[in-house]
């Protein structure tokens, strides 16, 4: 049985005699390109710009106290215990910061901060004799989130402007910022809205509105943050 599969591996492999060394040699075929609806790299094909990251950002200030009155002056409506602890709750509240940012921002992000870095080793390598840099986790947070930038979010909220081919569709995070949401809880908003036949061939333009905002706070809430030692 080995004498005769040696003979076939041989058979396949040995050249005719009239053929002379400047043969191509052959090689398996090369399957077909997938369709670019069924297959699709790992990360998404997306164009880097150069330049600073933008970021939307908006920032609720914390109440202030009110001030004592130093005139004696009386106010002629007395507010109720129930309006005072609503008011103190407000006053105990810290600072809110809203920041819009798209998917798409963390290529051009990292890639800067990486350019950025490879600029300064290079720098140091010619100054001095020794080609190690030193870089700690605090000088990499500043070059990444920057003096605008997207600091690290304690809730994001994942909003697609268009509605997903498919209800069962899982949330992916490509392009997300991952150094910024190590520790972040996320609510995927998944669209809900119930849609005819017609309208599945249309390209129709989801806003964040308030109840789906208030339902994502709702559920950031009730949620636990657990962190290890």
């Amino acid at each position: 049985m080995s004498s005769e599969l040696q003979k076939r591996i041989l058979s396949v492999h040995t050249l005719p005699e009239n053929s002379s060394s400047e043969t191509e040699a052959d090689y398996l075929l090369t399957p077909p390109l997938s369709e670019h609806d069924d297959s699709r790299p790992i990360s998404p094909i997306e164009e880097i710009t150069s330049g600073a990251v933008h970021v939307t950002k908006f920032r609720i200030p914390e109440i202030q106290k009110p001030r004592p009155s130093t005139k004696g002056l009386k106010h002629r409506q007395q507010s109720s215990d129930g309006d005072k602890r609503s008011l103190q709750q407000l006053q105990d509240l810290p600072a809110l910061d809203i920041c819009i940012v798209d998917r798409r921002v963390s290529k051009a992000m990292l890639a800067e901060t990486a350019t950025e870095l490879a600029v300064n080793a290079r720098t140091s390598a010619h100054e001095s004799s020794s080609t190690s840099l030193d870089l700690s986790i605090a000088e990499l947070n500043t070059m990444i989130e920057g003096k605008y930038g997207l600091s690290e979010p304690d809730f994001m909220i994942v909003h697609p402007l268009t509605p997903p081919k498919s209800r069962a569709e899982p949330l992916e995070l490509h392009g997300f910022p991952p150094w910024q949401i190590r520790l972040t809880e996320i609510y995927y908003d998944r669209y809900r809205v119930r849609r005819t036949i017609r309208d599945w061939g249309e390209a129709r333009f989801i806003p964040l509105d308030e109840n789906t905002f208030r339902s994502a706070l709702d559920q950031f809430a009730g949620a636990q943050m657990r962190f290890g030692k």
